[in-house]
């Protein structure tokens, strides 16, 4: 049962407290006495998002603080999914500052606007002349059965019990995923075992691994610098220029000078192609994949 309305420094209104009795009551007055300025507060303070009307001149924010009388079976599973301590007589309050931003609270614990929507579905209605619209609306079709059924308490223990079926999801899930996490890191740490078990620690000399170690860490450079030695000695380097020396002193080939000079430059040139052939090898031989 809505039991009071607290309003300071609202539109025109300074400061004004309604308090409410049960069965009937009727509010009345003059054409601008602050009727639609209550039912805007009203709004307001159970999660309206929208005021024509704004905070009252010189005042730095407003408060609206509405209060109700509430049975614990009819709302305690919202207050214990929202975490927020139940009482009897619950308040819930809105203040709205000058910068634009405001603030919600259930029982002097914030709140979002969207969880202070919720509880007040359940508590308080204001009609319009456009409520039939909601008609259409399955979740207020499924709350009219409901009111009409008087079965409360029955769906407080269904949406207990459905909570506690998505939160037992939700760790069903996160236990899923580390199975699986697990399952990869058995297959990954398998496969290092397996490496492991592999070799031959009796025979091998650790002197000759650090020494190829060494080397390995380096072969991206060694790599780079045979490729670059081989263009160097290949047929556009090196071998190219001693096959020019050759055919220039060929001509002379019948001077016994010129002719050694030509044998030890072929012979030159059969000693670089063998030095070539090295170092494309030392391309193939270092394979920087067997570094862990």
């Amino acid at each position: 049962m809505l039991n009071s309305l607290l309003i300071k420094n609202f539109a025109l209104i300074k400061e004004s407290k309604l308090s409410f009795k049960e069965n009937f009551i009727s509010i009345t007055g003059e054409t601008g006495a602050g009727k639609s300025i209550m039912l805007e507060a009203l709004h307001l303070a159970l999660g309206g998002r929208k005021a024509r009307s704004g905070i009252h001149q010189d005042a730095q924010k407003c408060i609206i603080e509405v209060s109700f009388i509430l049975k614990r079976e009819a709302v305690i599973s919202w207050f214990e999914k929202e975490d927020v301590d139940f009482h009897e007589v619950t308040f819930i309050r809105r203040e709205l500052l000058n910068s634009g931003r405001s603030r919600s609270f259930v029982n002097d614990t914030p709140v979002s606007l969207d969880v202070v929507k919720e509880l007040s579905n359940n508590l308080l209605k204001i009609h319009t002349q456009d409520d039939h619209t909601e008609l259409n609306d399955a979740k207020n079709q499924l709350k009219i059965v409901d009111d009409y059924s008087e079965n409360r308490s029955f769906l407080n223990d269904y949406k207990r019990t459905f909570e506690s079926w998505k939160a037992g999801k939700q760790d069903l899930e996160r236990l899923l995923k580390k199975k699986s996490e697990a399952l990869k890191n058995y297959e990954f740490n398998q496969f290092q075992l397996k490496e492991f078990e592999s070799v031959d620690l009796e025979n091998t000399h650790l002197d000759e691994v650090k020494e190829e170690y060494e080397v390995l860490k380096n072969a991206s450079e060694i790599i780079q610098s045979s490729s670059e030695a081989i263009q160097v000695i290949g047929d556009n380097g090196a071998m190219n220029q001693i096959n020019k020396a050759i055919d220039i002193l060929k001509p002379h080939v019948q001077i016994d000078k010129i002719d050694r000079l030509i044998n030890r430059l072929q012979g030159a040139r059969i000693e670089l192609k063998d030095i070539f052939y090295m170092a494309d090898d030392a391309q193939i031989g270092y394979m920087p994949t067997r570094v862990w």
